[in-house]
């Protein structure tokens, strides 16, 4: 059902609404279906959720119901800067139903380009919106709109509103915290020790999520990027970090990879593509490959490995181990038991004064220890 046909004031009921919330979590029912019950609650109804950036003024609906493609993609393209009803809302309080006259005064709106171009020429002129969220200046809004609300009809859906916040909210906590730890599992330790770069994962307003310890070398040392005391990610060349405000955006629509090179290291950023409701209450995630070059690596790690006189095994262990390669992957490697490259391992520690593989990688790399950095 697309859309609502019932007559005023014929709400759908609120456990079959709390009930697809929670089936939607759960992925026995979609969000889809939850949006075409709560607009059937009003005649003609129409429902959408909308996530709104205060900071810049922009935003867009990743799902509706009842609304054509065309009309989302005017209100993503442009609309969502000149909607007049989003900087009331971001004063309004979270978690209370509010018809459209409590934000915006009728005679303000009907001259507005917003209610001439948009609402009324597609049949949403009356509105009631429940704000679900609102976060480091993001706004997540649950909003109905439809032709013939009257006063009555607009006080019911908004009271209904109020009564589904509460499992609307838990909704956008399961998605925040769920999603960053599938993130966290599925670009994990056991992932990153396989890989023969740095991996940095990073997430909304530049929050690292995970990162491999061969990453933390280079971050230690170069002047690739920095990670602050409060865990965000900033990068030393601007271009660079422009780059990544843009794909850390949730509008964004450029390339979902993208290259780039900081004096001797390579960076590859990715987008991950999640589900719209997991972007529209968690943000997107990029996930940065850090590859110092290979001539810089062999030459310091070299220069290094020559001066401790580390034999010709300590030396096949020490460069797995700046590649970030795991024990058991360097023994098959060398055809030797884990408990050979554990011992060889003690042997190059004992030679270099290390005491950790990252403090050793470090000395390998850039022929320094972490404690002898100013």
């Amino acid at each position: 059902m697309i859309g609502g046909h019932g007559k005023a004031g014929e709400l759908v009921p609120d456990d079959e609404l709390v009930d697809l919330i929670y089936a939607a979590l759960l992925g026995e029912a979609s969000w889809q279906r939850f949006l075409d019950r709560l607009a059937a609650s009003a005649p003609s109804g129409k429902t959408l959720l909308v996530m709104h950036d205060n900071n810049r003024n922009d935003g867009y609906i990743p799902i509706a119901s009842g609304i054509p493609k065309d009309v989302l993609g005017r209100y993503n393209g442009y609309f969502a800067g000149v909607n007049p009803f989003m900087k009331p809302a971001s004063l309004a309080p979270v978690g209370v139903g509010l018809i459209d006259e409590a934000l915006v005064p009728r005679s303000d709106l009907f001259k507005s380009e917003f209610f001439n171009d948009l609402l009324k020429p597609h049949e949403m002129p009356s509105r009631v919106a429940l704000t679900v969220e609102r976060d480091a200046g993001f706004q997540f809004i649950l909003a109905s709109l439809g032709t013939d609300y009257d006063d009555d009809c607009k006080l019911r859906i908004a009271e209904q509103m109020t009564r589904l916040h509460p499992h609307l909210r838990r909704a956008a906590i399961y998605y925040r915290r769920g999603t960053d730890e599938k993130v966290s599992t599925e670009l994990g330790n056991s992932l990153f020790d396989a890989l023969d770069i740095g991996v940095v994962v990073v997430g909304d307003r530049s929050q690292v999520k995970a990162i491999s310890r061969t990453a933390e070398v280079i971050v230690r040392q170069s002047s690739v990027l920095r990670v602050s005391k409060i865990g965000s990610v900033s990068l030393r060349d601007e271009a660079v970090q422009t780059l990544l405000s843009d794909m850390l955006v949730r509008t964004y629509s450029g390339p979902k990879v993208a290259h780039a090179a900081i004096n001797n290291v390579q960076l590859s950023f990715i987008r991950i593509q999640r589900d719209r409701i997991s972007t529209f209450f968690n943000g997107p995630t990029v996930v940065i490959l850090l590859n110092v070059a290979a001539g810089h690596k062999s030459a310091v790690s070299d220069g290094v490995i020559a001066k401790y006189g580390l034999s010709v095994a300590e030396r096949r262990v020490a460069l797995g181990l700046i590649s970030g390669r795991p024990i058991d992957r360097i023994a098959a490697e060398g055809n030797v038991s884990q408990a050979t490259v554990r011992h060889q391992l003690k042997s190059i520690y004992a030679k270099t004064g290390t005491h950790r593989q990252v403090e050793l990688a470090h000395l390998l790399w850039f022929g320094t220890r972490p404690e002898a950095e100013k």
